[in-house]
């Protein structure tokens, strides 16, 4: 099972650009260590940080004359990786910005990221929510903090939606869901109040779809039971289950398999 987010990390994902000094870290919350001899100030986190395998392909450039949505996200991505500064970096933001009004839901994640981390941007997270939660709304229904709501239907999806979501969507619901794990700007939450009920929904979302990250989040959050969120092993070892078939390590998770083999036993009329 991970550890706990703080017990990870220990202090909240920054990056060293918006006069920050703590050290950055990856998608998954894992400290990002410099090399002996490595300039700290002059790096940047890689934006494949934030992809999964599937998504690799984001930020590929189109043959139109005019910039592209996905013209402009390539351009914010290469400016992005190349950085040696924060000029760099708020051109890169400048970018991601273009695209994510170009109607991209990338970058809308991208921007999104820029503005929660401060990448060249002043640092803002209730409006890093907000472009993070756009690049959901192409499937989404709008969400709501109205838990009641949820629970009746238990999905954030249309009614009727079958449709298999884009990577650039999947990746977009797992930041949102991030955002409500962590009490990251969302309107009318307060830093020390996660809603983990919420962060389920958006994570469940990107887990049936097949999501390897959020398939482990989801799991995390059931094995621990907290913020709302009602505890539940069987569930929690289903994804883990699934997470792990999608490439997660299996270390400290055999337990996924004792509680599928119990309930086949329960089944079957044992004891």
């Amino acid at each position: 099972m991970p550890e706990p987010y703080e017990e990870r990390t220990g202090r909240r994902q920054t990056g060293p650009f918006a006069g920050q000094t703590k050290s950055p870290t990856d998608r998954d919350g894992r400290a990002v260590t410099f090399e002996a001899g490595a300039k700290q100030p002059g790096y940047v986190p890689p934006l494949s940080d934030h992809l999964s395998p599937n998504q690799a392909h984001l930020g590929s450039t189109s043959a139109a004359s005019q910039p592209s949505a996905e013209d402009y996200l390539q351009m914010g991505i290469d400016k992005h990786e190349k950085s040696q500064g924060d000029e760099e970096l708020s051109e890169s933001a400048h970018y991601f910005r273009k695209a994510a009004e170009g109607g991209s839901a990338a970058g809308c994640v991208f921007y999104g990221l820029a503005l929660r981390h401060g990448w060249g941007v002043q640092r803002d997270e209730k409006q890093a929510f907000g472009w993070l939660e756009m690049g959901c709304a192409t499937v989404m229904q709008k969400p709501s903090t109205d838990i009641v709501d949820l629970d009746r239907r238990q999905s954030l999806m249309p009614m009727g939606t079958q449709n298999k979501l884009s990577a650039e969507v999947i990746m977009a619901i797992y930041e949102v869901g991030n955002c409500f794990e962590h009490a990251w700007g969302v309107p009318g939450t307060k830093r020390n109040q996660p809603n983990h009920q919420m962060a389920a929904m958006y994570y469940r979302l990107g887990a049936e779809q097949g999501d390897r990250d959020n398939q482990e989040h989801l799991a995390n959050l059931l094995s621990q039971g907290k913020y709302g969120l009602k505890k539940d092993m069987w569930e929690a070892a289903f994804w883990y289950r699934a997470a792990i078939d999608n490439g997660l390590s299996p270390i400290g998770l055999s337990w996924v398999y004792k509680v599928r083999l119990l309930a086949n036993q329960i089944r079957a009329g044992w004891p």
